[in-house]
C-alpha cells in the first residue's frame, strides 16, 4: 500500500505507518499503535481486488481523518478537485473521479 500512501503525501496527507497481515482468507490492516480496521473477506479476491479492498478501507480512514482535522479530502482529482477512489480494472488498480468519469491515474502515480 506504499502506492497509495505515496499519492496521500504528495497531495499534502501527513505519514502515517500501516500494517497488513493476510491469511489468505482475511486481511487485517491497522494504521499506527491504535487503530485496527475491520477485518475484510480476502478468499476468492483477485491480487487487483485485494488491492482495491485495502485501498478502499485505508480511504474511508483517510477520509474520516481528514474531515475530523478539517483539511481538503485525499486524494483529489488533479483535473476536477474532487475525491478520488480507488477502482479494480483487470490487474490494475486505478484512480477512479466520479465527477469526470474518468481514470485519472494508476494508484501511485498521482
Amino acid at each position: 500500500m506504499a502506492r497509495f500512501l505515496r499519492d496521500w503525501q504528495t497531495q499534502g496527507g501527513p505519514p502515517a505507518e500501516i500494517l497488513i497481515e493476510h491469511d489468505g482468507a482475511h486481511l487485517d490492516i491497522s494504521i499506527g499503535d491504535s487503530r485496527q480496521l475491520p477485518s475484510v473477506e480476502a478468499g476468492d479476491l483477485t491480487d487487483a481486488e485485494l488491492a482495491r479492498e485495502v485501498i478502499d478501507h485505508l480511504h474511508a480512514e483517510v477520509v474520516s481523518y481528514e474531515g475530523q482535522q478539517g483539511r481538503p479530502l485525499l486524494p483529489f482529482c488533479p483535473t476536477h478537485g474532487s475525491s478520488l477512489h480507488a477502482q479494480a480494472v483487470r490487474s490494475s488498480v486505478l484512480w477512479w473521479c466520479g465527477t469526470g468519469a474518468h481514470h485519472p491515474a494508476v494508484i501511485g502515480e498521482l
